[in-house]
């Protein structure tokens, strides 16, 4: 299922496909139902990137990830 369709699909659910004035604007159930995937994504730990890296800085011990970053599972350090 694509997000047309499912925008169709909710459209619908809330009597609201094919009319001339909808309260829900598309803008909106589009960011509703991106914002309901990513919640489905965290909870159930599905890998969105599977590899990532990082430059480490001589000295530093603590580092920002990204806020999407739900758990780190393996670190390595290759020597260049």
């Amino acid at each position: 299922m694509i997000l047309s369709d499912v925008l169709t699909n909710i459209q619908s659910q809330l009597d609201e496909l094919g009319v001339t004035f909808a309260y829900w604007s598309a803008a909106e159930l589009r960011v509703w139902v991106n914002d309901a995937v990513r919640d489905i994504a965290r909870r159930a730990e599905v890998i969105l990137e599977f590899n990532s890296s990082l430059d480490a800085v001589v000295g530093q011990a603590k580092y920002n990830l990204p806020n999407d970053v739900i758990r780190v599972h393996r670190i390595e350090f290759i020597p260049d």
